[in-house]
């Protein structure tokens, strides 16, 4: 059995293929251009926490020793202005214009070791604080804390315990 096509038929079918072709070439230029805009933003969040915590040296050492109480110093080191990265991570997070993966990658460690440092000594601040500002009140930061937790528990990452007690003076 011969299988013919006429002309017309085949230019149909070529420009169909085509077409199909095209908007799948489009598709895919646009889900790389999405991505590219997610980790700009991720990227332009974290160039400014790094600047932030350049201008903070007292605050930036404590997160890397966490051999203080936080509370004591809280309003010293400005340090809602670094909670308030967190806030801005998880607003871009929850609107899927920052990436899930950059995300952990690159602050997990800034938000979890100081969220659990001090026997958590942190949830206890935003809990005092949310009784005069209200009840969503550094919302994003606990949420995003829970995700990074959550994406540790389903990538099977294991992290070591920073749970720091305060140095005797």
């Amino acid at each position: 059995m011969k299988l013919i096509i006429n002309k017309k038929d085949f230019f149909n079918i070529l420009q169909t293929i085509l077409i199909f072709t095209g908007v799948f070439i489009a598709w895919w230029q646009l889900r790389r251009m999405n991505l590219q805009t997610k980790a700009d933003f991720t990227y332009r969040v974290y160039k400014d926490f790094l600047e932030w915590l350049d201008n903070h040296k007292e605050c930036r050492e404590w997160i890397f020793t966490l051999d203080k109480p936080l509370k004591q110093n809280f309003d010293k080191w400005e340090f809602d202005d670094y909670l308030g990265f967190f806030e801005t991570i998880w607003s871009l997070k929850k609107r899927r214009l920052a990436d899930e993966e950059m995300i952990y990658d690159t602050f997990s460690d800034y938000l979890i070791s100081v969220y659990e440092a001090n026997d958590f000594e942190l949830k206890e601040i935003i809990d005092e604080i949310r009784k005069n500002e209200g009840k969503d009140f550094y919302e994003g930061v606990e949420q995003l804390y829970r995700e990074m937790k959550e994406y540790e528990f389903k990538k099977g990452i294991v992290r070591r315990i920073r749970l720091h007690t305060p140095k005797s003076s």
